[in-house]
């Protein structure tokens, strides 16, 4: 545990069991959210932990897109990306493709643009 603690990317080398640890994944992707894609599956679908690996890398988003779905995972993608200075394009469109919902967490100027609304429909 201490080393995924350290080191997320330690749970690559990690046993099944410790991948399967929900407790174990938190303390790894809390160091390294993209340690996210070493996880169990049992692991992979739970919206906590993605939320986690999400806050600490928005990058980590290519490991959890199936839980975009989820309103508090889109919220916190949203969130993430937009703390990055200048946010991808097609970043914003994947979360859009995935929960249309998530327009509503992305600032004003970006609800505007028909590109962003049309996707979210």
């Amino acid at each position: 545990m201490e080393a995924v603690k350290e080191n997320g990317n330690a749970l690559e080398f990690a046993s099944k069991a410790l991948k399967a640890n929900r407790e174990v994944v938190l303390l790894a992707v809390e160091n390294k959210g993209k340690a996210f894609r070493f996880a169990a599956q049992e692991v992979n679908n739970d919206k906590e932990v993605a939320i986690c690996a999400l806050k600490q890398d928005f990058d980590a988003i290519d490991y959890c897109i199936s839980l975009l779905k989820d309103r508090e995972v889109a919220k916190t993608a949203c969130e993430t990306l937009f703390k990055k200075e200048d946010p991808d394009k097609e970043d914003i469109k994947l979360i859009l493709e995935k929960n249309g919902q998530a327009l509503e967490f992305l600032p004003d100027e970006y609800k505007k643009d028909k590109e962003y609304c049309e996707i979210a429909l």
